[in-house]
């Protein structure tokens, strides 16, 4: 479960992303006479997707984002979360971190978020498969406080 406002800094992503790039570089690098065996295999097709929210987010409690994965075995997965300010653009990262992705008793993946302020969110997921692909999506939502129980 990741807090959602608090800033978490983690080298995973820039390797990600430093891999990526080395991976599917220009080729200029490559002598003209060797074949081209290098496949960009992460951007083959859609390989989880995000369900959308049926209800704002619970501010500070444990809140499910359901997902369909279509690309196998999850190896690790990546979400950063940035919040919109008042005029709807959306502002820096506020907070980034590996999640964990849970099964429940039917096997429906999801991952869990804890959001540490009331409005308007985006969380990005990316989600990086054993076999070296990977696949990322956006999915903005609200916060709101928990309803209390009034007697």
């Amino acid at each position: 479960m990741m807090p959602i406002g608090r800033r978490k800094r983690r080298g995973t992503a820039v390797c990600a992303c430093v891999l990526s790039l080395v991976l599917c570089g220009t080729g200029a690098a490559q002598q003209s006479h060797a074949p081209q065996r290098y496949q960009v295999k992460h951007i083959a097709s859609v390989l989880f997707q995000l369900l959308p929210l049926t209800e704002p987010l619970k501010l500070e409690e444990a809140n499910r984002i359901p997902l369909i994965l279509y690309g196998g075995r999850v190896y690790s997965t990546f979400m950063t979360v940035s919040y919109f300010d008042d005029k709807g653009e959306l502002g820096p990262q506020a907070a980034a971190g590996s999640v964990t992705v849970h099964y429940d008793g039917s096997g429906h993946a999801y991952i869990e978020v804890t959001p540490e302020r009331v409005g308007k969110v985006q969380l990005r997921v990316s989600v990086f498969f054993n076999d070296g692909t990977m696949d990322a999506e956006n999915l903005d939502g609200d916060v709101s406080r928990p309803k209390t129980c009034e007697n």
